[in-house]
């Protein structure tokens, strides 16, 4: 092997190491609540990085739990910090807010909807 192939070869194995560094994989959680504190049943959830200029990704099988608790996650996100959640539930008003790539104890209150005669979600 010469030295130029051998140097390139190097290069090109610390390139992809420092890219494998920089990604990382994001688990999100936590519970969604209603105002008087009662966890909500079914809320959906949609998330993309916070910069993306696409829509929202979102899985259908995300669904917060009857007491309230979720779990996601995205893969690898080489360089993002940020992320944006959407939360939506039927009988209240959606929450948008952006959450850090740590948050693993995320704190939901929604809102029930004026606009809805629906009996609240238990």
């Amino acid at each position: 092997m010469t030295l130029g192939y051998r140097l390139s070869s190097f290069l090109i194995a610390s390139f992809c190491c420092i890219v494998a560094s920089c990604s990382r994989h994001y688990d999100f959680g936590g519970v969604v609540l209603d105002g008087d504190g009662r966890p909500i049943a079914g809320a959906t959830f949609a998330m993309n990085p916070s910069d993306w200029p696409k829509p929202d990704w979102s899985d259908p099988n995300i669904v917060s739990g009857a007491d309230g608790v979720f779990r996601t996650g995205w893969g690898s996100a080489t360089g993002v910090t940020f992320f944006r959640f959407t939360i939506r539930c039927q009988g209240y008003d959606p929450d948008c807010r952006i959450v850090r790539g740590d948050d693993v104890d995320l704190r939901i209150v929604l809102s029930r909807s004026q606009s809805s005669d629906e009996p609240p979600n238990l």
